[in-house]
């Protein structure tokens, strides 16, 4: 049983560094070619995190170099009590190509998944594998036990 489980999470544990790695290259990848505006929280639109409770969603407007008016809902940064006022200004990257796409910048909202997935994964992953030895390990001083019990 234990055996089953250490390869459980074991395998876990690769699919999500896998995610983490798949969300990394991603993100390096829409860096390389994103743009660099000043946006201004215009509101803060209401909602519920995934338990219910209530948060507020930051609402952000700014101009693309291509002159488009830009507004963002940022519901992947919704908080209670808000991470961001009415009025505030912050730094946004976005795709040229899609001036819709914005991620706020920081190291966090840009990198933050990723690293949670590609930590999450190590551990998961560790662990199994120590599990899975630890096991074998436990089974073998079983059967020497089980040996000398016999051999008497």
């Amino acid at each position: 049983m234990v055996r089953s489980l250490s390869i459980m999470f074991a395998g876990i544990g690769i699919i999500m560094l896998a995610i983490g790695a798949f969300l990394l290259i991603r993100e390096k990848a829409f860096l390389s070619n994103d743009l660099s505006a000043t946006a201004t929280v215009t509101s803060l639109a209401s909602g519920l995190d995934s338990s219910g409770n209530p948060v507020k969603c930051p609402v952000v407007n700014f101009t693309a170099a291509n002159g488009q008016a830009v507004y963002y809902d940022a519901s992947d940064f919704c908080a209670n009590p808000p991470r961001y006022q009415v009025g505030q200004t912050i730094q946004v990257l976005y795709d040229p190509q899609n001036p819709n796409n914005v991620q706020f910048s920081g190291f966090v909202g840009e990198f933050g998944v990723g690293i949670l997935f590609t930590f999450l994964g190590l551990l998961f992953f560790l662990f199994g594998v120590w599990a899975y030895f630890w096991a074998r390990k436990m089974r073998q001083a079983g059967m020497q036990r089980d040996a000398r019990i016999v051999g008497s």
